[in-house]
């Protein structure tokens, strides 16, 4: 019986063990080493959860950011029933198929049609009909890795132009609730 007890002591200690160091098995430790990335919701509620939203289509261009020129966004007014006194302005993803965050996109969505290049005034044209439209949407906080680590150039000749390694935030819907326009 001692023997019985003492074995499922020793797996007690070693699930604990184990669930403490989840973090370094599945590799979302953060060392000296690295730059320290934290991970953290942009939206009032935890990643993952399902809300309502309010939220304005906004022109990417308008961050004067390289990567944001040719993205529509999300400017997020309220979450569920919650105000925000300073709006969230977030990349999304849209599993509708009903609320493009790109051009070609909007204009497949727009005149039923793709096409393989856009001028200025098209794109003009069509951020009149779509930036600053407001939508009420179901959805929820995502994100991802993305950009270069440290030290990618000791093993890559070509240094691309792109961000250090960050967490991206971004929004999914799963809901066009309601066209407020």
């Amino acid at each position: 019986m001692k023997i019985k007890n003492l074995l499922i002591k020793l797996s007690i200690i070693l699930l604990f063990f184990l669930l403490g160091s989840s973090n370094y098995l599945f590799g979302q430790h953060n060392d000296s080493l690295n730059n320290n990335i934290e991970i953290r919701e942009s939206l009032p509620v935890p990643f993952g959860t399902i809300v309502e939203l309010e939220v304005v289509m906004f022109d990417g261009s308008e961050l004067n950011e390289k990567g944001s020129q040719d993205e529509i966004l999300l400017k997020i007014i309220k979450v569920d029933t919650i105000i925000l006194k300073e709006p969230i302005i977030i990349g999304f993803k849209d599993e509708t198929s009903k609320l493009p965050n790109n051009y070609f996109d909007l204009y497949k969505l727009l005149y039923n049609k793709e096409i393989g290049s856009l001028d200025s005034k098209t794109i003009q044209e069509m951020k009149k009909r779509y930036i600053g439209k407001k939508f009420k949407i179901a959805a929820y906080e995502s994100g991802r890795f993305d950009g270069i680590p440290d030290n990618y150039q000791n093993y890559v000749k070509l240094t691309p132009q792109a961000k250090s390694f960050y967490f991206l935030n971004f929004i999914v819907i799963v809901a066009d609730l309601k066209d407020e326009n």
